[in-house]
């Protein structure tokens, strides 16, 4: 009797676990596959005669340029903006252009160098700056760039998709000229 018992539930069990997926108890509509559609060689989707959208751009599909910090009228509202919460005159910024994507680099005044930036930032602008002895921050000075990360991707008006992506750099007021980064 209790073997039976056993079987009947086991057989109950299995059945709900291993029953067609198109068949639905609950109500719901059923569970249908997903198609991925691959592009073909071309560009093109196989079923459509549209092309499959190209990634954001990244540092391998974009000149490597010297990056030239200013504060003239291309990142001023940008700056006005930052400075807001950073003291007055104290920040230069850069805009190198990279297609539809913009990319910012904040330069801050302090007495060592360190480095904060994107989720989506480039492997290689990273490594260029590990190279250049830009260091990871410690906490207190990771929220002040973080800080002022936030403000600038409100007055740029940032958008990840597009490939967007800002760098905060910290460094001597004095180094400012001499540096020689390039992505």
């Amino acid at each position: 009797m209790i073997v039976a018992i056993f079987l009947a539930i086991a057989g109950t069990v299995a059945w709900t676990i291993l029953k067609p997926r198109h068949e639905s108890t609950s109500g719901k509509p059923p569970i249908t596959p997903i198609t991925v559609i691959k592009p073909t060689a071309d560009g093109t989707s196989p079923e459509r005669d549209t092309p499959v959208p190209e990634s954001p751009p990244t540092i391998e599909t974009a000149a490597i340029d010297k990056i030239l910090f200013t504060r003239d009228d291309t990142v001023a509202t940008i700056i006005a903006s930052v400075e807001r919460a950073a003291r007055p005159e104290t920040t230069r910024m850069a805009m190198p252009e990279r297609g539809d994507a913009t990319w910012l680099c904040i330069l801050g005044d302090n007495d060592r160098r360190l480095a904060e930036f994107d989720s989506n930032t480039p492997a290689a602008v990273k490594d260029v700056l590990r190279d250049d002895e830009f260091e990871k921050p410690p906490l207190h000075a990771s929220r002040t760039m973080s800080i002022y990360r936030s403000i600038a991707k409100d007055a740029m008006e940032y958008d990840q998709a597009s490939g967007d992506s800002i760098v905060v750099l910290l460094c001597a007021r004095t180094e400012w000229d001499t540096l020689d980064l390039h992505w």
